[in-house]
């Protein structure tokens, strides 16, 4: 008798599928489940998803699974990759559509069917995909020469002892679950990474940017740096809040052809609340670029309940017509938090003082953009 074979099987494989309540997306859990996978199907109306999960083939053993979640909503994203098991395979179907002539859709309508259609399942599919690296093989652990890793129920977690930063962990793991996040270099080694990429500048008119954190607060470094690239005829740009001593930002201006400075509150009291420190300097050193000439775009993080009311703009907007500055465009950048993740992988927290942060409504984001326009200066949204 014939063994038989079928390459398409599913069997002993977990597969989630989105948008299983209806259409496409339930007919794809079904055919799932026939070649034997354990599906876990989502959508946002819980009698949908019941009455997919009894049309689901069982005759394997497989067990399957619903969970309710809007995957335009962060915490509902957080909560479904927080509770279901490792995946083998991911098929997205949560999508909607708009059929009407072209010359009447808008940014709003855009925004709404991008959001649902493509950016929901790519920050699904990066939050699985992060999680699902940890096999538990528990050989970071066992490395570890300060026994500062466990392995917990909710991956590897920090112990109380203190990591020396030695990168065994990193090195050993074989799924690269485990990174380091950041790397020294010597001067000749940092030239030899950044000239591999000179044809891709120059063929873009780019250049080296130097960021971060905060690029100023290691000045001297950062100086090194540009003055090795700038032998080298590279364009270099400094991404920076400009909280650092002023006769320090001269030199840094004098090896650099463009600054990018943020700007995020023109009250003082409510900038050192939020940040951390006060405003003068860095009100002060954007105004001292702006007399030695030094070419520079001011950007602004547009954070709803934060800087965005109309008094902040208002100010803003004042301060910076007084300058003597040429180019007058800044850039009004929405916030996002894809910084989450980030403090996810240092075991840090994000937002620790729980302020209430979210995306200005496009309304607001254009009352910005004419408040400014008001003042003689052009405000681009995003950049």
């Amino acid at each position: 008798m014939g063994i038989s074979y079928n390459p398409f099987s599913l069997e002993g494989k977990k597969v989630l599928v989105t948008g299983g309540s209806t259409g496409i997306g339930r007919t794809t859990a079904i055919e799932c489940s026939k070649l034997g996978a354990s599906v876990i199907v989502t959508g946002r109306n819980v009698q949908c998803l019941q009455e997919t999960i009894q049309m689901l083939d069982t005759q394997s053993g497989q067990t399957h699974q619903l969970f309710v979640a809007d995957l335009t909503d962060e915490n509902q994203q957080k909560a479904l990759v927080e509770n279901i098991p490792v995946l083998d395979g991911i098929v997205s179907n949560a999508g909607i559509s708009k059929v009407l002539p072209i010359q009447f859709l808008n940014t709003q309508d855009m925004d709404k069917i991008m959001s649902i259609n493509a950016f929901a399942p790519m920050y699904l599919t990066q939050k699985l995909y992060k999680k699902s690296k940890c096999i538990g093989c528990q050989s970071c652990v066992e490395v570890c020469p300060m026994h500062a890793i466990e392995l917990t129920t909710n991956g590897i977690m920090p112990t109380d002892s203190e990591c020396i930063q030695c990168g065994l962990c990193a090195e050993e793991c074989p799924t690269k679950a485990m990174e380091m996040c950041g790397k020294n270099y010597t001067m000749d080694e940092l030239m030899a990474q950044i000239e591999k990429e000179r044809d891709i500048m120059t063929d873009s008119h780019g250049g080296v940017t130097l960021c971060g954190g905060e690029p100023l607060m290691h000045a001297d470094y950062s100086l090194e740096i540009l003055r090795e690239v700038g032998k080298r005829g590279f364009h270099r740009t400094v991404d920076t809040t400009l909280f650092v001593d002023s006769q320090k930002l001269k030199e840094v201006a004098a090896n650099c052809e463009l600054f990018l400075v943020d700007l995020k509150i023109m009250n003082s009291a409510k900038h050192k609340y939020f940040t951390g420190v006060p405003n003068e300097l860095i009100l002060k050193n954007i105004r001292l670029l702006a007399e030695i000439g030094a070419d520079f775009f001011i950007r602004i993080p547009l954070i709803e309940g934060i800087n965005t009311d109309e008094q902040n703009i208002e100010e803003t907007a004042q301060f910076l017509e007084t300058l003597p500055w040429e180019r007058k465009t800044l850039n009004l950048l929405p916030y996002h938090d894809v910084g989450k993740d980030k403090h996810r992988r240092m075991w840090t927290s994000y937002n620790p003082e729980h302020y209430v942060m979210s995306t200005p409504s496009e309304e607001v984001q254009q009352r910005c953009v004419n408040q400014f326009k008001q003042h003689g200066i052009k405000a681009i949204i995003g950049g």
